[in-house]
């Protein structure tokens, strides 16, 4: 059985983020996140993998819903909500 696609939807498993900068573990990338909570990530820190490109704004994320990209890091300030981001390659 092929699981490419598992592979590429978070099959190596997420990280919580909270009040911090979360990186995905080496070699992976984070390819989905799911706000729990309402949820706001800071600009500058939420780089996406393939072109190097880093949002200058605040980001709001309303609970429950899932944004998929391919992310190096990403960053939430004090209090800005809760986070899940599914790693992939």
């Amino acid at each position: 059985m092929n699981n490419t696609e598992q592979v590429a939807f978070g099959q190596y498993g997420s990280k919580a983020v909270t009040d911090s900068v979360v990186s995905p573990d080496s070699g992976s990338v984070f390819v989905a996140i799911t706000a729990l909570t309402n949820a706001t990530l800071s600009g500058g820190a939420d780089t996406a993998a393939e072109s190097g490109f880093t949002c200058p704004i605040d980001i709001s994320i309303p609970a429950g819903a899932t944004v998929y990209g391919r992310w190096t890091k990403l960053k939430t300030s004090a209090n800005a909500g809760k986070l899940i981001a599914y790693q992939g390659k």
